[in-house]
């Protein structure tokens, strides 16, 4: 699987970026081009392609204005101990960042692998 970088462009809200680095782990990062920082929900699943659930996971972050942070990398033997022996062919990572406050529990970016 390849992913490529999406060049960064304007938002009404920050969002996640996924990179699947040369080992094999995967590297979430939160940009914001905002002149603001922000207080966020950053959540990750990992599903099956019929939609169960195989984990979950929360983290609420700050993010600074306009600024760009790595949020979490996965070793490729966490994701491997997630699938639970699923074949990776039939699995997706999901990253999504929530709001917080104003925009509590309203869906504002999403990010996937398959």
């Amino acid at each position: 699987m390849s992913l490529t970088s999406t060049p960064k462009t304007s938002s009404a809200y920050p969002r996640p970026r996924r990179r699947r680095e040369r080992d094999g782990s995967i590297s979430v990062w939160v940009i914001n081009d905002l002149l603001k920082g922000l207080g966020l929900r950053l959540g990750f699943r990992l599903v099956e392609f019929s939609g169960r659930v195989l984990w979950e996971d929360r983290v609420e972050i700050d993010v600074g204005a306009n600024s760009s942070t790595m949020v979490r990398r996965f070793s490729p033997g966490e994701v491997e101990r997630y699938r639970g022996g699923k074949s990776s062919d039939s699995v997706a990572f999901i990253a999504e960042l929530a709001g917080v406050g104003r925009d509590e529990g309203s869906t504002l970016s999403r990010s996937r692998i398959f």
